[in-house]
């Protein structure tokens, strides 16, 4: 795949990759609440 094919605008290739990382975070966080919850028990 060259880039030159691709019909992704590069706006909406940012747009995507960060609510990818944003949920990437927010699936860490919760699993980091989860440790943090085991640890307290």
């Amino acid at each position: 795949m060259s880039p030159s094919s691709s019909a992704w605008p590069i706006e909406l290739v940012m747009l995507i990759s960060q609510i990818m990382v944003k949920k990437q975070k927010e699936q860490e966080d919760k699993a980091k609440i989860r440790i943090n919850k085991k640890k307290k028990k």
